[in-house]
């Protein structure tokens, strides 16, 4: 991750980009955590999590698409 800061410190578009990045490798690495939970209440958790992964990626998205800038996560 720390290649990823370095990489966001270059611009502020590169910071949305990275940003975006960030939270598509949060949001694979929760979807793995849920498939592997055997508990109900974590399960939900994580699945609280991903939706706010999910979220943060549309944001940095919008953000990115209100600069003309395009992201395809």
């Amino acid at each position: 991750m720390n290649h990823l800061v370095s990489r966001g410190r270059e611009s502020e578009l590169e910071a949305l980009r990275v940003g975006g990045l960030i939270e598509e490798i949060d949001a694979i690495n929760i979807r793995e955590e849920t498939d592997a939970a055997d508990n109900e209440d974590i399960e939900r958790v994580y699945w609280n999590l991903h939706g706010g992964s999910k979220n943060h990626l549309r944001a940095f998205v919008d953000v990115l698409d209100s600069r003309s800038v395009t992201y395809d996560p």
